[in-house]
């Protein structure tokens, strides 16, 4: 999910900057670069001959397609040529460190600890670690909030229903209007339960068909 999550902020930056500065390509074309430069990564890991002693394994991270490294290393690899501002990056490398146990070394968020300063787009002020950390944080949030109204809710509605002495109009008005921001409620963290389930498969499957306007 995180490395999902990752390519999702990714692509709403490269939208963005697609957006900003107009240079003939699509967010499809983008998309059809990043699925190709996916294959050609797995393509590239499949053929390599495997190594025989303790390396921190190749990968793909969503971002960068990765060699097998050495513990106690820091791996460096070009900037991604799909990102649509690669002309002005083309120098620039991303690292990543290898931990003396043959492991990626990861932040203290848990995630895998990446520098991509030198592939940043024009308007990217942000490190993408601390975006993905803040949608993260707001995620959490908003569901804790949507949890809780659900429960009140829900609590507020057996009482009405359950004695008699409170059936009158204005609370059959109250017992709508409650229903409806429980039907909300549950209708949100249903989508976000689907999203996080199926997001990532979709994502491998068919990048290309995501709509422009989401």
């Amino acid at each position: 999910m995180q490395k999902t999550l990752e390519l999702f902020l990714l692509l709403i930056q490269i939208y963005q900057t697609i957006e900003a500065h107009p240079t003939g390509s699509s967010l499809q074309e983008m998309l059809e670069a990043w699925q190709g430069y996916q294959e050609a990564c797995i393509r590239k890991m499949t053929e390599e001959p495997q190594p025989t002693g303790l390396v921190c394994n190749r990968t793909f991270d969503m971002y960068a397609c990765w060699d097998d490294a050495l513990p106690n290393t820091s791996a460096q690899v070009p900037c991604p040529w799909y990102l649509p501002w690669h002309q002005q990056v083309q120098d620039g490398f991303v690292f990543q460190k290898c931990g003396a146990d043959g492991q990626w070394v990861v932040d203290a968020s848990g995630l895998p600890w990446r520098d991509h300063s030198q592939c940043v787009g024009p308007d990217d002020d942000l490190p993408l670690q601390k975006r993905l950390w803040i949608l993260e944080q707001f995620r959490w949030m908003y569901t804790v909030g949507y949890s809780l109204s659900l429960v009140s809710l829900l609590v507020a509605l057996t009482l009405l229903a359950a004695f008699r002495k409170l059936r009158c109009m204005r609370n059959f008005i109250h017992m709508n209007l409650f229903l409806s921001h429980v039907l909300r409620a549950a209708a949100i963290l249903l989508r976000d339960s689907l999203l996080w389930l199926h997001f990532p498969r979709g994502l491998q499957v068919d990048l290309s068909a995501l709509p422009r306007d989401q």
